[in-house]
C-alpha cells in the first residue's frame, strides 16, 4: 500500500526530507510511513467534502503511472541492460501509450489541477 511505497522512495534516497519515513520496526512495518499516511488520510476527511480533493488525487496518481511508464518507455527504447521486464508482452511502445493516456487524462480531468500537479512533479523530480 501507500506506506511500503512512501518507505521504499524514502529509503531510496531521492527526496532528502523523506529518509525519516525510510525506517521499519522490527516487525518489518513502515509505522512512521503508516503514521504519516492516516495524518494525510485524516486531513483529507476532515476537509468536509471529498470532492474538492478527489481531482487532486487523482492527478497525482495518474502522474506517478506516468512517470513509471515512461521510465519503462525510456528504458526500453535506450535497452539499457539493468532493464529487464518480465511481463512477456512488453514492448517500448505501450509503455508510450500509458505514459500519453495518463497525460491526456490528466487534462481532459481538469486543465488547472493536471499543470499544478506537472509542476510540483517536476520540482521534486
Amino acid at each position: 500500500g501507500a506506506p511500503q511505497l512512501l518507505r521504499s522512495i524514502a529509503n531510496d534516497g531521492h527526496i532528502p526530507f523523506l529518509r525519516v519515513f525510510g525506517t521499519k520496526s522490527r516487525d518489518d512495518e513502515p509505522r512512521r510511513a503508516v503514521l504519516l499516511t492516516t495524518a494525510l488520510s485524516a486531513l483529507a476527511c476532515l476537509a468536509g467534502n471529498l470532492d474538492y480533493i478527489t481531482p487532486i488525487i487523482t492527478m497525482f496518481f495518474l502522474a506517478m503511472y506516468g512517470a513509471i511508464n515512461m521510465a519503462c518507455f525510456l528504458s526500453g527504447i535506450l535497452k539499457s541492460p539493468g532493464f529487464r521486464p518480465t511481463w512477456r508482452y512488453f514492448h517500448w511502445s505501450t509503455a508510450l501509450v500509458g505514459f500519453s493516456i495518463c497525460f491526456i487524462f490528466m487534462f481532459v480531468i481538469s486543465v488547472l489541477y493536471g499543470c499544478v500537479a506537472i509542476i510540483l512533479v517536476s520540482a521534486i523530480y
